[in-house]
């Protein structure tokens, strides 16, 4: 099934994961092997798409859009 909201990129979708469990951008970055910048790259990008202006905010809405159903059960 397709969520309805917004459409992240396979990538994004790691990143807001690691965003979930409280990854550092640092941390981040060093999880999936890119520099610093491309993470906030990333974080930036999943941000846009979900009208996020911050981590908590990004969260809240990718929980409500069913994004992050399946890492909240872990």
């Amino acid at each position: 099934m397709t969520p309805a909201g917004p459409q992240l990129t396979q990538r994004e979708s790691e990143v807001l994961s690691l965003l979930a469990r409280g990854f550092s951008v640092s941390a981040i970055a060093r999880s999936i092997f890119v520099s610093d910048s491309t993470a906030k790259t990333h974080i930036s990008k999943i941000y846009e798409k979900l009208g996020a202006s911050n981590r908590a905010d990004a969260i809240m809405k990718a929980v409500r859009s069913g994004l992050l159903a399946d890492d909240l059960q872990a």
